[in-house]
């Protein structure tokens, strides 16, 4: 009894010093290891990532591509409904043919079966006229002697004048035709051809900014928009990425600002690789400040902290895809 009672006396007053565990303290972002680096997390990015959206408001009608494909430079990818722009466009062509024919005709002058149908022309009103001409004579010599009536002669003098201005009309046109088209007429043709082009060049482009293509070759990384769906102007539709482009993009604490330079050495590692360290430099150091966005090593850090963003370049991405986490160590000389 004497011996389990100092058991348990030990117990109470050393016990708690026997099983106390010894926490690691974390390794906080871009504190000093040793006195020779710095520490930051960064994502694994393409230089070239875009959202890529229409440039025209409507119904998304076809998404060729999905997460993971990959596409050419200039390929097709999306295309927003463009029934109405397709039907403006087989107006503006029937429009653009209808002037290069009348400019055609221009340019060429008259055919022999057009001067040919104006002398007929011309020759049957001046017969009319003539006729006219006869009728209203008589009228005017019946009048004076009272043997017709005044309503009789001038509706005989209005006959002779109409006669007379369509003889004038097919005059002209006969002499048009035999000295072809004259320059201001063919210089409008011309006007109408190039103000027809404009049209159809308009509306062609606006047909191609319900499309979206491939700025690059690359990979699609996600697809935002499904057939049937209303976009506006802008919308993302779907996220490319070019995956040779590939770049580290870390961020480091506002405390640790001034200590990162173009050109310095980095090692930076992932847990995809644990075995493997990818070599690297610094290439670029933006001198604004921001929010944080990236989780640090102290897993209780709070985000409510300024960063600053560097940008590194590896000698090799083997195995390393967009959008993975990695540390970054910063080395110093």
């Amino acid at each position: 009894m004497l011996v389990l009672a100092l058991i348990t006396v030990v117990m109470a007053l050393f016990g708690p010093l026997l099983f106390k565990k010894q926490r690691p303290s974390p390794l906080p972002a871009g504190k000093q290891v040793g006195q020779s680096s710095y520490f930051a997390k960064g994502v694994v990015e393409s230089e070239h990532e875009v959202l890529m959206g229409s440039q025209a408001a409507g119904v998304v009608s076809k998404v060729m591509v999905t997460e993971g494909d990959l596409v050419k430079q200039g390929q097709l990818l999306a295309a927003i409904d463009s029934a109405k722009i397709t039907a403006q466009i087989k107006q503006a062509e029937a429009l653009l043919v209808a002037a290069r024919e009348r400019l055609n005709e221009r340019q060429a002058g008259s055919r022999q079966e057009d001067i040919a149908i104006s002398e007929n022309i011309m020759k049957s009103r001046k017969i009319v006229y003539e006729q006219a001409r006869d009728e209203f004579e008589r009228q005017q010599r019946l009048y004076q002697k009272d043997a017709t009536t005044k309503v009789d002669r001038d509706r005989a003098d209005e006959k002779m004048k109409v006669a007379l201005e369509q003889l004038e009309e097919a005059r002209q046109n006969e002499h048009k035709q035999k000295s072809g088209s004259r320059r201001e007429e063919i210089a409008q043709a011309l006007a109408e051809v190039a103000n027809a082009e404009a049209v159809l060049a308009f509306q062609r482009v606006q047909r191609e900014d319900h499309q979206i293509r491939a700025p690059r070759d690359g990979l699609i990384v996600a697809k935002l928009k499904e057939p049937g769906e209303t976009v506006e102007v802008g919308t993302p539709v779907l996220r490319f990425v070019d995956p040779s482009t590939l770049r580290i993009r870390a961020e480091l604490e506002e405390s640790d600002i001034g200590k990162v330079r173009d050109g310095q050495a980095v090692e930076v590692t992932t847990d995809s690789y644990r075995d493997k360290v990818f070599a690297g430099k610094v290439f670029k150091v933006l001198p604004a400040v921001k929010k944080k966005s990236m989780k640090t090593f102290d897993p209780l850090a709070s985000f409510d902290m300024n960063s600053q963003e560097i940008y590194i370049r590896l000698s090799d991405y083997g195995g390393l895809k967009s959008g993975m986490t990695v540390t970054v160590k910063f080395k110093n000389d």
